[in-house]
């Protein structure tokens, strides 16, 4: 078992054995809590495809996704008032999880992203 850690001081403990997995209706579910704002209806192809991506770097259960996400409203608002093409509020739900974690989680950025250095820090002007 190996813990991960990032510049949001995100650590999570993942188990190669671990069977747990984030379900389509859980992500969705908790995607319209979080994101009330942001929400718009997606395809369950969309969902299984960040669901995919959340499992592939260990994320679990929708607690452990949750933790990381806690203190990124601020950050994601700063990267998109950064984009030149976006403006505040310019993702939607799933689009907010992604670049979300692109800030926080490094593992999660190397996994997604690893071309894009514009969710490397500083990413504030």
């Amino acid at each position: 078992m190996g813990t991960i850690r990032s510049r949001g001081e995100v650590s999570m403990d993942v188990s190669v054995g671990d069977a747990l997995k984030i379900s389509s209706d859980e992500l969705k579910s908790y995607l319209k809590r979080r994101y009330p704002d942001r929400w718009s209806e997606v395809s369950e192809e969309d969902l299984s495809e960040l669901v995919e991506e959340l499992s592939a770097v260990g994320y679990k259960s929708i607690a452990m996704l949750d933790d990381a996400l806690r203190e990124t409203d601020w950050d994601l608002l700063c990267y998109e008032d950064n984009l030149p093409y976006a403006h505040r509020g310019f993702f939607k739900a799933i689009g907010a999880v992604r670049a979300s974690l692109a800030l926080v989680d490094e593992r999660y950025r190397e996994f997604k992203y690893p071309e894009d250095d514009s969710f490397e820090p500083p990413f504030v002007g």
